[in-house]
């Protein structure tokens, strides 16, 4: 068990992601993502055990006082670890890093055990999008995954605070004083008329 700090989407940013990982699903290349119980996310910190009431605390106060960001989805990129992952790599912004920041600063005091992955020093913000491609599905993704349009711009809202790996969220943080309720609810059927569209012809055929 570890505890993670991720920022999440709004829902139109999320449901893009989402489409992507339903269209690796459905051609049979990688489903952990789409299937599980996964939000689309970038990840701030990963600990082995923090103060959780303290730090979540002083953070949602820090977020209250910031407003939801922008963020660029740069383009496809992959951890050539065996096996390999795919992601979306994500431009780190000057609010993306202030956030990130400021997490690992008040970690510094209440958490232990920190993953170094995600330290500031050696941080490389990124979205997944297939985890542990197996064999000959790595080189089909990638094709598939070519006619993306990119970069794409999306929307940081909230933080999420995660027991990991089994994925159970914890804490919904969001940024600004005066919030609609946040994007909660995981979903994993396809969000966007293209998908859906997809969907409805694989059904047909």
């Amino acid at each position: 068990m570890a505890i993670a700090v991720s920022a999440w989407f709004d829902m139109q940013t999320e449901s893009r992601v989402r489409d992507i990982w339903w269209t690796l699903a459905e051609a049979g290349l990688a489903r952990t993502l789409h299937d599980g119980p996964y939000r689309p996310h970038v990840t701030l910190a990963v600990y082995d055990a923090i103060d959780r009431r303290e730090f979540t605390a002083t953070l949602r106060a820090r977020l209250s006082a910031l407003e939801p960001f922008p963020v660029v989805f740069s383009g496809l990129g992959a951890f050539l670890n065996k096996p390999p992952t795919l992601f979306l790599g994500v431009t780190q912004s000057k609010r993306l890093r202030q956030i990130h920041l400021g997490v690992h600063e008040l970690l510094a005091a209440v958490g232990s055990g920190p993953v170094a992955y995600h330290l500031p020093d050696s941080w490389n913000p990124h979205c997944s999008l297939a985890l542990e491609l197996p064999g000959a599905a790595f080189p089909r993704a990638v094709e598939l995954l070519s006619t993306l349009a990119l970069p794409f711009d999306g929307m940081v809202d909230r933080v999420g605070i995660i027991d990991t790996p089994a994925e159970v969220e914890l804490e919904v943080l969001p940024l600004g004083a005066a919030q609609s309720p946040p994007n909660t609810a995981i979903s994993r059927r396809p969000t966007s008329q293209a998908a859906a569209d997809r969907e409805r012809q694989t059904n047909e055929a």
